[in-house]
């Protein structure tokens, strides 16, 4: 009896040892995988942040280019405005000069639009406007316009009235 007794001693002793090594290596397996799921979670969150980070930034540069383009339309409809007065008031007018700014802001203002990343692009800004043809397309035609009036002779009167209600329509477009 004192046998049977010591072999069941050592195969509760074994199986409690055999139990216990189970239980620990389930528990690590376990550690193991909140582990790795945690880091996995944090990794996905540091990516979120970093794009949600790099999507503010494009975004205030964006921000910044359509307010440089914004005054730059504005200093073009300006110097417009300006020429089509004078011409309307029978002053003078330096076409050259004229010419020149109005180049310039155009230049400024088709410069700033295609900085725009494509994907802040609505319609009309730089392609595929309700119109069919782009604003910075429809902004130079009137420099032509613009500039073909300035250089002309005698402009007739309704011809600059009609070339200042375009370029004030298409500024506010």
């Amino acid at each position: 009896m004192a046998m049977l007794e010591t072999i069941l001693a050592t195969v509760s002793g074994l199986g409690g040892a055999g139990l216990g090594v189970g239980g620990a290596l389930l528990v690590q397996r376990a550690k193991r995988r909140d582990d790795t799921e945690l880091a996995e979670s944090s990794a996905r969150r540091d990516a979120a942040r970093a794009e949600a980070t790099a999507r503010r930034a494009e975004e205030q540069l964006t921000l910044e280019i359509l307010a440089t383009a914004r005054v730059a339309a504005r200093g073009w409809l300006i110097a417009a405005e300006r020429a089509i007065n004078d011409l309307q008031h029978c002053q003078t007018v330096d076409a050259e000069r004229n010419d020149e700014q109005i180049q310039a802001e155009l230049k400024e203002f088709t410069t700033a639009l295609y900085r725009v990343p494509p994907r802040w692009t609505p319609n009309g800004w730089l392609g595929g406007s309700p119109v069919s043809r782009p604003l910075v397309e429809q902004l130079s035609e009137m420099s032509l316009l613009l500039r073909n009036v300035l250089h002309s002779s005698q402009p007739a009167r309704t011809e600059l009235e009609s070339t200042l209600s375009r370029a004030r329509t298409l500024h506010q477009a």
